[in-house]
């Protein structure tokens, strides 16, 4: 994340500049450079749309997007207040007892695992295109955005404070045209230039 946002230099980012930058970005698990999957990019155009065409990057779609693009590197971003994270301290006096497991425990959950795989083989990487993603649609931004309007909105209040800005500035002109009018003609009513020594 602060390999994009040093590169990108600001809050929110076009979509293919995103996508192109990923795409070059390795990790300790993720090979570069590399040619992402079109159901990954398809999740960062819904992004974008759903942000007038552009991604902002402090936000739980994309750090979710992000999750996709590097599994084991970005965390998947839970909706605020759907879970309940507890530090080592407050578990262990919730739990009580001893955090490790036995030597049982740990062989219940190999033979369990080893089940499930053999019963869902994880697809390989190069299949992972045709593969929907996991998706909750439901966007949570840590800064609030100014919302782009048309004419009838904010754009209505810039709209005024131009004309306020031309009608001063033409005001303006105007006072130095008759002010310099003024200046010619009492020139001419004399009959010529007066000198004077200061």
């Amino acid at each position: 994340m602060s390999h994009l946002e040093t590169g990108i230099a600001a809050p929110e980012a076009w979509p293919t500049q995103i996508a192109q930058m990923v795409s070059q970005l390795p990790s300790s698990s993720v090979t570069a450079p590399r040619k992402l999957p079109d159901s990954l990019l398809d999740r960062l155009g819904e992004i974008a749309a759903e942000h007038g065409g552009s991604v902002p990057l402090h936000g739980r779609l994309f750090a979710q997007w992000m999750h996709h693009a590097f599994p084991r590197e970005c965390p998947y971003p839970h909706l605020a207040g759907t879970t309940s994270p507890l530090t080592p301290d407050e578990w262990m006096a919730v739990n009580g007892g001893d955090p490790t497991a036995s030597k049982e425990e740990m062989s219940d959950h190999v033979e369990k695992a080893s089940a499930r795989e053999a019963s869902n083989p994880e697809p390989q990487e190069d299949s992972m295109e045709d593969q929907s993603l996991p998706w909750a649609p439901e966007e949570e931004l840590l800064v609030a955005r100014k919302e782009v309007t048309g004419p009838s909105g904010g754009g209505l209040r810039v709209v005024m404070r131009n004309i306020a800005f031309m009608a001063a500035t033409a005001s303006a002109a105007y006072g130095l045209v008759q002010t310099a009018m003024s200046g010619a003609k009492a020139v001419s009513s004399t009959g010529g230039v007066d000198k004077f020594l200061v």
